[in-house]
């Protein structure tokens, strides 16, 4: 009897796992492989290793803090000369010019100046053309570069890079840009949902308690509202916050002011904007949850000597926390996320970590630090699904 149990329990499990195998084939290819490839990207050094492999070959040789021997400078010479001509050699020259500005041109003008490359006479012929190679900076980054793994992009994408002694420390001031964008970016996801919880939850709460007709027809503006383009809804705020449009227009119309206000390209339309498009996300799940608690519970709160007030936050309010969960995680994802919006109606101070990482990729293609800042990305974003649900539980125990 307990053979045929678990005998009839497997085949149940596998034919679920059947069922759910384009599911899971789908979620695969759509999601994880891309994040894997993106890990990889993000930590890549094959731009380097791959095109100069006489020069790595020859890197354990050189054990000192000296100017290299003359077996390396012999061999990044041959490699060099082996470039010349190649479409390998401009994407060497980017990547050696994302560790330092300005040794993309150092690459090119040795490639097609360099002659020949045999002898003892490298060094001098490298000097020669160019007296940046007789800098040794530019030799501790090769070797630090010899091996296929790189941390540049990883921490770059935060502002820290490798110094020459191979620490770790912060950039120049004036290049320092993405601490700050991150921090921007968090603040934004972190004030949207707190924004949309106030309000989604006071709508939820008062849709609950329509009547059904009524109550279908407030859910179905909601739906419509989340189903319309999010485009089209940003396109619309700036119509309604430009200097001429309609904001503007109600608010001199009625004295409140004697000119148009700059209300585009700041934060306020940014943030309204993403509370806009993101509302509907914390409606639903926390209305879903609502609908589900028993009126018999407060009333039974009541019943015992509870205010009104000690029966919502004690009684209702717990109850509601699965749904608000949901609803918090959703929309402060998505805001983590959001390019569009920031774009259209913001300025250059008010971009996002996505606006970063769309640029990296489609416009400069550094894939290695779009990849790096979207792992940033998907680290913070776990960061505040564990921190959502730390804060849940811990509320829900003391209730």
């Amino acid at each position: 009897m307990k053979r045929q149990l678990r005998r009839v329990e497997w085949i149940r499990e596998i034919k679920a796992l059947i069922l759910t195998a384009p599911a899971l084939l789908l979620l695969a290819s759509a999601f994880v492989l891309p994040l894997l490839f993106f890990g990889y990207r993000a930590v890549d050094n094959s731009d380097i290793v791959d095109n100069l492999p006489r020069t790595v070959a020859a890197m354990p040789g050189w054990q000192n803090d000296e100017f290299p021997p003359d077996g390396v400078v012999q061999a990044l010479a041959n490699d060099i000369s082996a470039l010349r001509g190649k479409p390998a050699l401009a994407i060497l020259a980017r990547t050696l010019n994302y560790h330092r500005p300005g040794y993309r041109s150092l690459i090119q003008k040795t490639a097609s100046s360099l002659q020949e490359a045999a002898g003892a006479d490298a060094r001098a012929k490298l000097i020669g053309l160019d007296e940046r190679w007789a800098d040794k900076e530019i030799w501790f980054l090769l070797r630090r570069e010899s091996s296929r793994w790189t941390p540049l992009f990883v921490l770059a994408a935060v502002d820290l890079e490798r110094k020459a002694d191979s620490s770790i420390g912060m950039v120049e001031a004036n290049r320092a840009v993405y601490q700050r964008v991150f921090a921007r970016t968090l603040v934004a996801s972190v004030a949207v949902a707190g924004i949309c919880l106030v309000l989604g939850y006071a709508f939820a709460f008062a849709l609950v308690r329509l009547s059904n007709v009524l109550g279908r027809v407030v859910l179905l503006v909601v739906l419509v509202s989340l189903w319309t383009s999010l485009l089209v809804r940003t396109l619309a705020w700036i119509i309604i916050l430009q200097r001429n449009g309609v904001l503007n227009a109600a608010l001199m119309g009625v004295g409140l002011t004697d000119q148009p206000i700059q209300l585009i390209r700041t934060w306020f339309a940014v943030i309204i904007a993403m509370v806009h498009l993101l509302l509907p996300m914390m409606i639903l799940p926390i209305a879903s949850v609502m609908r589900a608690i028993p009126p018999s519970y407060v009333r039974a709160a009541r019943s015992l000597g509870a205010s009104p007030m000690q029966a919502f936050w004690s009684v209702y309010v717990p109850q509601t926390f699965p749904g608000v969960s949901v609803g918090v995680v959703l929309v402060a994802t998505a805001a983590l996320g959001f390019f569009i919006t920031p774009e259209l109606l913001g300025g250059p101070e008010h971009q996002m970590v996505s606006y970063f990482i769309a640029f990296f990729t489609n416009m400069s293609v550094n894939w290695g630090l779009a990849a790096a800042l979207g792992a940033w990305l998907l680290l913070v974003t776990s960061a505040l699904f564990a921190a959502v649900y730390f804060l849940i539980g811990r509320t829900r125990s003391v209730q």
